[in-house]
């Protein structure tokens, strides 16, 4: 199990359907329905293309939709695919892995770059304003 790829989330659980897509597993030549081919990256690359995706296009995906999207660059670069479009959907944004790893060298920079925020608990604001207390001016 430890070929397993880094990117399932599953903490060992047993995936056959992802085991049986691993790159080094032979296919059985059972109906693939409307699959042409079946495709990997490594999670390294994964994680690269990710992290380009950020920050060429400013999009924030996963590692797995990061995958995703070196495949279809690998496939949108096949000389038969000239002029066709390639269409890619990503089940999650990046969110959930703001704190990840893969992102500490940014994180390093924006807290350089940043300022401190504020502690509303311990610092009291420049103002404080909270609605129950609006009142409205007079004509």
């Amino acid at each position: 199990r430890t070929n397993l790829h880094g990117l399932t989330g599953m903490s060992g659980m047993p995936l056959c359907l992802l085991e049986r897509l691993q790159p080094d597993y032979a296919f059985d030549g059972g109906q693939c329905g409307p699959v042409d081919e079946f495709a990997s990256c490594n999670t390294p690359d994964c994680i690269a293309m990710a992290n380009r995706c950020a920050a060429e296009e400013g999009l924030l995906v996963a590692p797995s939709s990061g995958g995703v999207i070196n495949v279809a660059v690998e496939v949108a670069s096949r000389p038969e695919m000239a002029g066709k479009n390639i269409v890619v959907l990503q089940a999650s944004s990046a969110i959930r892995y703001i704190k990840h790893p893969m992102w500490e060298q940014e994180r390093v920079e924006a807290d350089a770059a940043l300022p401190v925020p504020p502690d509303l608990d311990t610092e009291l604001p420049v103002v404080r304003w909270m609605s129950k207390d609006y009142v409205p001016p007079t004509k």
